[in-house]
């Protein structure tokens, strides 16, 4: 039988802005973590890490593309349900960071 991921990150791109500059941080990122599997985002500092992390916990939403966690779109919900799902996100981060 074949495995789907509980996360599916699709074509996420982030921007920020500074002064009048925008500066792409996130572009294009594709990924799927299946159950049982473990898995690093490694890389140096300021290349987009916490960003990509906090956009897969629901705390900084993405300017496009899509985040499934267990193929439901975390920004197509509603606001409770989205406020509830980062405040279980804020409690796994901060037992694991």
């Amino acid at each position: 039988m074949h495995k789907q991921p509980i996360i599916k990150i699709e074509n996420i791109k982030k921007s920020f802005k500074v002064g009048k500059n925008l500066i792409p941080v996130l572009k294009d990122i594709n990924l799927d973590v299946f159950p049982d599997e473990f898995s690093l985002i490694t890389g140096p500092s300021g290349c987009g890490k916490s960003t990509l992390l906090n956009t897969i916990l629901g705390l900084e939403k993405p300017d496009s593309g899509r985040v499934l966690v267990e193929n439901k779109d975390i920004y197509q919900k509603k606001e409770d349900q989205i406020a509830k799902f980062k405040s279980l996100a804020s409690f796994i981060s901060s037992q694991t960071g």
